[in-house]
């Protein structure tokens, strides 16, 4: 009977040895499985039943160690923490006994962020070249260089610090653009000012040194003159004279619109009363016209057109001075 009760006993533990060791394999080929598939949760546990199945058993230990690592290791790579990535990695690749394909997988996971930190040095040599053209005043090569960085269109987290120095560095280039784009406006602007205040200036100074000038009104004049000596119509329009030698040519709404002169201190385009008609050519060049005058005037005219002005020079001689002169504007 004694007999009877070990032979079953050992038999018991035989049986119960064979139903761990199924469940242990069983387990283990599951995590492979479900490693190769990339669901690492369920390797994970796959391999903490075959360690339950044999406790301290040093390749489920292995595999579940790199199953949990390499876990750690993904998530720290999806967010931008390679250190730590590259050390999760690295432990696994390391653990003894464990599974290749972990250890292949984790290799990658290394070349990976190797290729991202050769990247982002890239990219970061790149900015601080755009820096320096900014900074150089170099804006539109910078603004190019910028254009270029912002090409990269990677997710990896590794990459947003430098993609918001790029893009506030973007916006830096366009306010300093739009800034000297307004500088140039502003001098240009300045520049046609001076000129048109200067070609204004020329005109009035060149052209005629009569105190009013065409555009204004009688009120104008009489405000400068007084009242004038002459007031009637001559030559077909209203003219006024003020000092018997400052004529001007009124239109119906008192405008002025030209001038009779024979004061001889008003420079004419740098002619004056009292040179031949030969001097004033000598300025103006040849006229347009020369006749005698039989109406009004009853002189001899020498006719000209300088910019848009009509002027006639007359004079009581051909040869002899000029007496007066009649500027009429032809816009």
């Amino acid at each position: 009977m004694r007999k009877l009760f070990i032979s079953s006993l050992v038999i018991f533990i035989v049986l119960a040895g064979c139903s761990n060791d199924e469940a242990y394999n069983n387990a283990v080929h599951k995590g492979l499985d479900y490693i190769a598939s990339e669901e690492y949760q369920k390797a994970e546990s796959a391999f903490e039943l075959a360690i339950d199945e044999k406790s301290n058993d040093k390749k489920a230990t292995a595999l579940l160690d790199q199953t949990v690592y390499h876990q750690e290791a993904i998530k720290a790579m999806e967010e931008g923490d390679l250190d730590s990535a590259t050390e999760k990695a690295e432990k696994v690749i390391n653990t003894e006994d464990g599974s290749s394909a972990l250890v292949k997988k984790s290799k990658d996971i290394v070349a990976s962020i190797e290729d991202l930190e050769t990247t982002l040095a890239e990219l970061t040599e790149e900015y601080e070249a755009a820096l320096k053209q900014f900074e150089n005043k170099e804006y539109t090569e910078a603004n190019k260089t910028v254009d270029n960085l912002l090409k990269h269109e990677s997710e990896q987290p590794i990459f947003e610090s430098i993609k918001k120095d790029v893009r506030k560095l973007q916006e830096d280039i366009k306010l300093a653009l739009d800034s000297e784009k307004k500088a140039e406006e502003e001098t240009e602007k300045a520049a046609e000012e001076a000129e048109s205040s200067e070609t204004t200036s020329e005109q009035e100074v060149g052209l005629i040194d009569m105190p009013i000038q065409i555009g204004e009104n009688l009120s104008d004049l009489t405000s400068y003159y007084g009242d004038p000596t002459y007031d009637d119509y001559f030559m077909g329009g209203r003219l006024v004279v003020f000092e018997e030698e400052d004529g001007y040519f009124l239109s119906d709404s008192e405008t002025v619109t030209g001038y009779m002169i024979s004061n001889p201190y008003i420079s004419i385009y740098e002619t004056y009363i009292g040179m031949t008609f030969a001097e004033v050519t000598s300025v103006f060049s040849e006229p347009a016209e020369s006749f005698f005058d039989g109406t009004e005037m009853q002189s001899y005219a020498n006719l000209y057109y300088i910019d848009n002005y009509k002027i006639i020079f007359y004079s009581e001689t051909e040869s002899g001075p000029t007496t007066s002169a009649i500027i009429i504007d032809n816009n």
